[in-house]
């Protein structure tokens, strides 16, 4: 019992104040048709691997659902894009010892053909019977992403949370996704953690466009 909390605590603050990024580059618009992502924590290395499926119901439209192995987490997303540069995001995720949320809404500007800003504002709220996870915060994210080749994309950003218990935190991310054919794309993305109990983290992620 005691490791079943301990990872869906850690599971939870990923979620829903972002120690690690889920995607190295930060959409808004979507694509129509299914497509399959799985996400690995490997340094440090932790046994929770996440499966994610998305459906592009059109070009504005994105819903999302995923599960979490080992502590059976399941979450569900809602992404809508309202403008060509801006939109709105929903997430819920659920396991057998917290609940969480997340509203977000994301802007992004072409400076140019090879270099893209995103920012995110966001709020996120945990609930639970464990009173230790309960916690809410605000959050705020830049990234700054530039197209090194045709197929690759790298990032390098920030990702800054306060939340309602705790210190507020500011994470550096760095990542770079390429995309070896259409329907194919990978990345890794390296978080430098501001917080002295926590460590420095590597994911990967791939996925599969159908």
């Amino acid at each position: 019992m005691k490791k079943l909390v301990a990872l869906t605590m850690a599971l939870v603050m990923t979620f829903a104040f972002g120690y690690v990024t889920m995607a190295s580059t930060i959409g808004i618009g979507a694509g129509e048709g299914f497509s399959v992502e799985v996400v690995k924590q490997i340094d440090p290395s932790v046994d929770p691997t996440t499966i994610n499926g998305y459906f592009g119901v059109n070009e504005q439209l994105q819903l999302s659902l995923g599960y979490t192995t080992e502590i059976e987490a399941k979450n569900f997303g809602v992404r809508y894009a309202f403008a060509d540069n801006m939109a709105v995001t929903f997430d819920y995720e659920t396991t057998d010892a917290a609940d969480a949320m997340e509203l977000g809404l994301r802007y992004k500007s072409d400076l140019n053909e090879q270099l893209a800003l995103v920012g995110i504002l966001s709020y996120a709220e945990i609930s639970s019977d464990y009173a230790f996870l309960e916690n809410s915060a605000i959050g705020l994210t830049g990234q700054a992403e530039y197209k090194l080749a045709e197929n690759v994309v790298g990032n390098l950003g920030f990702k800054y949370a306060s939340p309602d218990k705790g210190d507020a935190t500011t994470d550096i991310i760095a990542g770079i996704e390429f995309y070896p054919v259409e329907q194919i794309s990978a990345y890794v993305d390296y978080t430098m953690v501001d917080d002295k109990n926590a460590d420095n983290t590597i994911v990967l992620g791939a996925s599969y466009s159908f």
